[in-house]
């Protein structure tokens, strides 16, 4: 973790570990703050009776500080680690005393301003009953840094201590607070720990700008390797430092990796993971006593680096001009408007400047840059601030996004008073007391049939919205109606076409349709959009404004409690300003009552009664380590399968990662049965979130496409399905694949199936992710529960099924993720499995809702207001 922060920090913890088995070879700790009041200044050693006093709260004479709250506990701090990567590290251990003490001198210069940011950002004491004042203050720190990790076995037997220069910056939990009127002197108060939390990836990014800056004056090239400004050190011929060489020397990090893999994580993925197993491991004695930059060198030459000639060979850059280096940052620059508006309607000032930092690494502009670019991007007009957040922060958004969301609002405006051909109300009256609809479903019905060319039908998970668009289908179709369907899953897409019997496709072909000419809408056609909820702004925008142009009626349905849009822009919220949506709340999917009161549980984000509900029935079930949970849920849901053949059952994960796992060992388990033939053939893939993984492909194995491609039979697009019927190795990397995809049979090359890192877009269409399951029905359901979920996404995997869903969960890391949080000195404490369930129900609560810019300008709820004050009789709400 190259910039993390943890609560919870123990004063003797740090002194100790200074002094600890390494007689005195790491530098003493020094205040990187001001206080007259405390008597320490920048650059004075750390005091150990200070330190361990302003832990505790009180100060150099004695006198207490800040007061417990309400008799809680005291949180005594905070630990911002900042951690070099480790070709620097690397270079620092091998370079002579005076380069090793220049690049000592760069990372605490690194760590200087990363303090200054923190202090002008998110440095903030809270004052008053339940601390609703906020208040600027300082930050109080100390740094330590630590030029090695604990001693670790290596490849070659050794246990020794790898290089690893890393800086803990200890943020005591006080303040000084801004005198008042009738004060004699000053006070203090614990800090409001949101926003050094919230700044943490800033933090990140610019540890990374100001270290590869004063590395870059030293003679250093460096190279941005990964996101958020993470680099390494290069020559002009290529990487410093070999990736054998640098695993060599993260023995300990493999350690810990290889104990996050049995979770399938990485420790980005997995910080209180990796937190806990790094401090549950006890300080160890190295098996070599000598000097640790004599063993390094040993080592170094071991691996086959060029010990004598190392710092040199790093060194052979010419440093950019003046005139290349604002060319490279103009570049560097540019995209970072849209990159932050690609998920995000509205972003915060924190998201901004990170972005930033991220895009100067490696410029050698310095740290106090970041705010010159972010003032430049807003004066120059392409970054707009619409409003502040509770600390004073910007809220920020781009004129392209208002202007989307803007023409999305006028044209739902427009759209909704236009009057289009409705169906009679009493057929559909007769209609849905005929099939036995509720009271809900049928005035939804109504709704959507009405005479506006607008409508939003609204609803819970597994309320029978399905059961509702029937009715509304078929009255459409017998008024000669032209009635398309669309949505962004793929699978979504073809469960309409399937329960509804209309022509329906995913969002995306849609609207490549539309912009090819084709003649999708006209002004007898009803478009039906389902899940919308799932439709960020500028798809919407896209659709609303080709239905108004044909002069075509929109049916919206979905669900604002369920998943969020991946892309930016919560497009139904903006649409409920312009219709009121017509609810169904009442469930009907689960059979059972304590289900349906279960899945409401969850959407109010009170998992807590929701995990108490599955608990009390036995299908809440936890497992032994990552494994067991993968081929406990494997078990259950193919057995689900032998007892209910005929019947749809899903298997859901949050990750694709975890996805993975659980597809590989149902592949193994059809392998053994007999349902794949033929040999594995092994290719290279890659998901929507850029990793890289091998895909085994073989006869009879589902799969599912995660691209567009027009060449393919009549097209695939993400989502699309298939079975795999042969397979032909082209020339050991492609591979001709015969496939049926939607009852055709089609043929391609994985090359064709290439994004542009290289990697096939191709899956396994076994397990599904929370996001693929929404919109689907199933008897039962099998969800592989965890921390990482949130209140939408657990919503949504527990209210699939209308028989039985289960729960597993991996008990392992969910305590070591409960413990990662709790303070350092308690770190060795069992947690009880109710402090666990704790824990898991407060990640499972928590919202992720979006906001749109119109939110910030008023512009929404100007609207709201007008279509409360003139509403239309025949626009109904329940």
């Amino acid at each position: 973790m190259v910039a993390s922060i943890g609560k919870g920090t123990v004063a003797q913890y740090y002194l100790r570990r200074t002094e600890y088995y390494l007689n005195g070879k790491e530098p003493a700790g020094v205040w990187l703050s001001n206080s007259a009041a405390l008597g320490i200044k920048v650059g004075q050693i750390v005091d150990a009776d200070l330190f361990e006093k302003l832990h505790a709260g009180v100060g150099p004479d004695g006198r207490l500080l800040i007061t417990n709250d309400g008799g809680k506990e005291r949180m005594p701090g905070f630990d911002l680690t900042l951690s070099a990567p480790k070709s620097v590290s690397i270079a620092f251990a091998l370079a002579d005393p005076d380069m090793r003490a220049a690049i000592e001198r760069v990372q605490l210069d690194a760590c200087k301003a990363v303090i200054a940011m923190l202090n002008r950002e998110a440095a903030f004491t809270r004052r008053g009953r339940n601390g609703v004042v906020i208040e600027k203050t300082s930050l109080i720190v100390a740094a330590f840094q630590h030029g090695e990790a604990r001693p670790a076995p290596h490849i070659d037997g050794r246990v020794t201590a790898d290089m690893d220069l890393h800086t803990h910056l200890c943020l005591v939990n006080l303040g000084e607070k801004p005198v008042r009127e009738g004060e004699r002197g000053p006070t203090f108060g614990a800090l409001d720990a949101r926003p050094l939390f919230n700044a943490k990836m800033l933090a990140g990014s610019v540890y990374h700008l100001a270290l590869s800056s004063g590395l870059q004056n030293l003679g250093f090239q460096v190279e941005v390797t990964g996101r958020n400004g993470i680099f390494e050190l290069v020559t002009p011929t290529g990487p410093l430092i070999s990736d054998d060489t640098k695993r060599y020397f993260s023995a300990r990090r493999s350690k810990l990796e290889e104990r996050l893999a049995e979770y399938d994580l990485v420790t980005g993925e997995a910080q209180q993971l990796a937190s806990a197993v790094v401090k549950a491991t006890r300080l160890s004695k190295s098996s070599d006593d000598r000097d640790r930059f004599e063993i390094w060198r040993e080592q170094a030459m071991e691996q086959g680096v060029d010990v004598e000639h190392f710092i040199d060979r790093a060194r052979t850059v010419q440093a950019l001009s003046d005139r290349n280096r604002e060319i490279l940052i103009a570049q560097r620059l540019a995209d970072i408007p849209s990159g932050l508006t690609e998920q995000e309607s509205v972003f915060e000032r924190r998201h901004l400047m990170a972005a930033v930092a991220s895009g100067l690494v490696g410029t050698g502009a310095g740290a106090e840059r970041v705010d010159i670019e972010v003032e430049r991007l807003i004066n120059s007009g392409r970054i707009v601030q619409l409003g502040q957040d509770l600390h004073g922060h910007g809220l920020y958004s781009t004129p392209e996004m208002i202007a989307i969301e803007k023409s999305l609002l006028k044209t739902a405006q427009s759209l909704a008073q236009r009057h289009w051909a409705a169906i009679d109300e009493q057929m559909i009256n007769d209609e849905c007391r005929r099939r036995g609809l509720s009271d809900e479903q049928r005035q939804a019905a109504l709704a959507a049939t009405d005479q506006r060319a607008l409508a939003i039908v609204e609803g819970a998970a597994g309320s029978g919205k399905t059961t509702t668009l029937k009715v509304v289908v078929d009255a459409y179709l017998a008024a000669g109606k032209t009635v398309r369907g669309g949505a962004i899953a793929h699978r979504t897409a073809a469960m309409l076409r399937s329960e509804l019997g209309i022509d329906a496709t995913a969002i995306e072909r849609l609207l490549a349709q539309i912009k090819s000419g084709q003649h999708i809408l006209d002004r007898n056609t009803v478009l039906l959009i389902d899940e919308c909820g799932q439709v960020g702004s500028k798809t919407m925008n896209e659709l609303v404004t080709a239905v108004a142009r044909a002069g075509a009626k929109l049916v919206l349905v979905g669900d604002r409690d369920q998943l969020q849009p991946i892309s930016a822009g919560p497009a139904l919220k903006i649409l409920s300003a312009v219709v009121q949506p017509t609810r169904v709340d009442k469930i009907v999917r689960q059979r059972e009552a304590w289900a349906q009161d279960a899945a409401r549980a969850f959407a109010k984000g009170n998992a807590a009664a929701g995990l108490e509900a599955y608990a009390a029935r036995g299908l809440l079930q936890g497992c032994a380590g990552a494994q067991a949970t993968i081929r406990s849920a494997v078990d259950r849901y193919m057995d689900a399968q032998a007892r209910l053949p005929g019947q749809k059952h899903l298997l859901i994960a949050k990750s694709n990662k975890t996805v993975r796992a659980l597809n590989a060992e149902i592949r193994s388990r059809l392998r053994d049965a007999g349902r794949l033939t033929g040999p594995d053939h092994v290719i290279v893939a890659g998901d929507a979130s850029g990793c890289s993984f091998r895909l085994h492909l073989a006869v009879g194995d589902k799969i599912r496409f995660g691209i567009r491609q027009d060449k393919i039979g009549t097209g695939v697009i993400n989502g699309t399905v298939g079975r795999v019927e042969k397979i032909e190795d082209l020339d050991g990397e492609h591979l001709l694949v015969q496939a049926t995809v939607d009852g055709k049979a089609v043929e391609f090359s994985t090359e064709a199936l290439k994004d542009g890192s290289g990697r096939v877009r191709l899956s396994h269409d076994l397990a599904v992710t929370a996001y693929s399951a929404q919109g689907l029905t199933a008897e039962t359901a099998t969800v592989v529960l965890g921390s990482e979920y949130d209140r939408h996404e657990s919503y949504v995997a527990v209210s699939r099924a209308r028989g039985e869903t289960q729960i597993f969960y991996d008990k392992s890391l969910l305590s070591a993720q409960a413990k990662g949080e709790q303070e350092l000195r308690a770190q060795q404490n069992e947690l009880a499995d109710a402090a666990e369930m704790t824990y898991l129900a407060a990640k499972l609560s928590r919202a992720n809702l979006k906001t749109s810019t119109l939110a910030l300008t008023g512009e929404a709820e100007i609207i709201r207001e007008q279509r409360h004050r003139g509403r239309d009789r025949n626009e109904l709400s329940i």
